[in-house]
């Protein structure tokens, strides 16, 4: 599981209004578009996910080949093929205890996704 986030693509010929773009990865939508830069690229927004969601197998990992579709006021990009989408793997940044005879373990880090129960 990933907990989505924010994700930039780049191109061309994307206009200048955010209203008129769609953004879906495999299955998954992307929302709350932003344009970054007017005409060439864009943020949006993408929810929490199983990898295998996406299609990718229940194992997931970054750079697998997700499809990603752009559309404009109802035009699709014209790139048929897969394109690489990756997404940041979970990462331990802090481990404390308060004892060393049991109890509680505090453990921090990124990109543990949405759902504790798979952690």
């Amino acid at each position: 599981y990933t907990g989505g986030g924010v994700i930039s693509i780049s191109g061309s010929g994307f206009g200048n209004n955010a209203t008129a773009l769609s953004v879906t990865i495999n299955t998954l939508s992307c929302h709350s578009i932003i344009m970054l830069n007017e005409t060439t690229s864009f943020s949006c927004n993408l929810p929490a996910y199983a990898p295998s969601f996406l299609g990718g197998g229940g194992g997931g990992g970054s750079g697998l080949p997700y499809r990603v579709i752009v559309t404009l006021e109802g035009r699709v990009n014209s790139r048929d093929s897969n394109m690489a989408f990756s997404y940041y793997p979970p990462k331990v940044t802090n481990i404390s205890s308060t004892n060393t005879s049991g109890g509680v373990i505090s453990i921090e880090g990124l990109s543990f996704g949405a759902d504790l129960s798979n952690v």
